[in-house]
């Protein structure tokens, strides 16, 4: 179990994917991506957290925990670089799109949703199809991948 301690001034993960402390943008990019290599969700907390040996600060996450930052499309299987440092493997499966159209994936590391940066977002756009109910579709490399509401 994790020991909370508190960080005057808050921390919180924005919806654009910045971190924000005390009212101010973290603009060291070194500490933000240890923040964001660092945060989890705690499940007896009930909350984000930014963990580290035993300790942890609460975080208020905006929207959602990560931000996919850059895809690499002609990698087999397509891959991701997070906000965190971390490439890995997108589940297509996953897709989420909001109201706003924003789109969402679920991490294949750790379960957690990630959404997608604007250049992430507008380089996987020319893969999209509508259907005749105007559902959404990502067909990629032959496959279709149907596209959830959030």
């Amino acid at each position: 179990i994790l020991r909370v301690i508190s960080m005057p001034g808050g921390l919180t993960f924005e919806q654009n994917g910045s971190w924000r402390h005390d009212g101010g943008i973290v603009r060291h990019p070194k500490i933000a991506e240890y923040f964001s290599r660092h945060l989890t969700y705690d499940k007896h907390l009930e909350s984000f957290v930014v963990a580290v040996d035993g300790r942890c600060v609460l975080v208020e996450v905006e929207d959602a925990p990560f931000l996919l930052r850059t895809l690499d499309l002609a990698a087999n299987p397509a891959l991701g670089l997070f906000n965190d440092g971390a490439r890995g493997p997108l589940d297509f499966e996953s897709l989420m799109v909001a109201k706003n159209n924003c789109l969402y994936i679920v991490r294949s590391d750790n379960g957690l949703t990630a959404k997608f940066s604007r250049s992430a977002q507008q380089e996987i756009s020319q893969f999209f199809e509508m259907d005749e109910t105007g559902d959404v579709a990502l067909v990629f490399r032959g496959t279709h991948y149907s596209v959830k509401k959030r």
